[in-house]
Parts: structure tokens; C-alpha cells; sequence
């Protein structure tokens, strides 16, 4: 959807921030859906009009939609639309034929909006950028090393962006 929000028990989602290529977050609604979260602070309902707005993004092309990932896994750098998941995966063939433990972060930056950094538990910090910045594209290299002691993750192995220093 590309328009405003809608009105209560309208066919329409609300604005989900659909860009001009018709990305934006994925909107469902259904009887079968959460009620709401329990919280400190009481009962939430997270859904808007009865349309819950997820954090995946997607697209809707026919009737076919695509979901491309998700809303905290991209950052824009100087306009364009970064999908760190991709990074993600990109670094993990750079490091997988050594003993180097590394991670795709960005950081703020007032010129281009963010900037892409590597931190690196172990292996060779030049080594791995030089190969990693050689398979992306270049609003993409990376223009901050960082070393830290151990790649925070989740307990599922999922690395903790917001754990990287900054």
C-alpha cells in the first residue's frame, strides 16, 4: 500500500512507508492474530486499526509478494538502501576458509547517513577488509575497521549489531 492509513475495519493497511518502488513493511491483518503484549507497563495492542505492521520489509509485485528482510538489517548510505544481512553473508565467504571471526556493522555518519565498519575478533583486520571491500559495492566498503575481543551474539549464533562499539 502506498497511500495514507486507513480507517477502522477499512480493506486497507495503514501507511507502512512504502517507498517510490513500492518497498515498505509488511501490514497483515486476521482474526487468528495476537491480541496484544503483556508489558510493565500493562496490556499493549500493536496493531492499528486492526492491522498489525510488522518489522519485515517486502514487496508487492502482482500477487506475489517478496519479503526482503528486515527493517533493522538496513541502513542507507549517501541515498541508497544497504540490506546488512546481504553484508552479513558476503563477509562470511570472505572469512570461511580461515580461523577469522569478523562483523558487518554500521555506524552514523553525518555526510552519507551511515557508513559501513568491520569488527574483527581475529585474523588479519587489512586482509579481510581489502577482500571483503573487492565484493561490494563501493558506497558499501568498508571504511572503519574495529578490533574487539569476541563478535557478540545472540544465543542462536545471530551476531548483536547493537553490542558492536560505534
Amino acid at each position: 500500500h502506498r497511500g495514507a492509513a486507513a480507517g477502522p475495519g477499512s480493506e486497507r493497511p495503514p501507511d507502512a512507508g512504502a517507498d517510490r518502488r513500492g518497498h515498505g513493511r509488511l501490514a497483515l491483518r486476521s482474526e487468528a492474530l495476537l491480541t496484544g503484549y503483556a508489558t510493565e507497563d500493562g496490556f499493549v495492542d500493536p496493531k492499528v486499526d486492526g492491522w498489525f505492521v510488522t518489522e519485515d520489509l517486502a514487496s508487492l509485485d502482482g500477487r506475489t509478494l517478496r519479503v526482503e528482510g528486515r527493517r533493522g538489517d538496513f541502513v542507507k548510505i549517501g541515498g541508497e538502501s544497504v540490506d546488512l544481512s546481504r553484508l552479513d553473508r558476503i563477509l562470511a565467504n570472505v572469512v570461511s576458509s580461515s580461523t577469522a571471526h569478523a562483523a558487518v556493522f554500521a555506524i552514523p555518519d553525518d555526510r552519507l547517513g551511515h557508513v559501513i565498519a568491520l569488527a574483527v575478533a581475529s585474523g588479519h583486520p587489512e586482509a579481510i577488509a581489502a577482500d571483503f571491500n573487492a565484493r561490494v559495492f563501493p558506497f558499501e566498503r568498508a571504511r572503519h575497521i574495529v578490533r574487539v575481543p569476541e563478535i557478540p551474539r545472540t544465543p542462536l549464533g545471530k551476531i548483536m549489531r547493537s553490542r558492536l562499539p560505534t
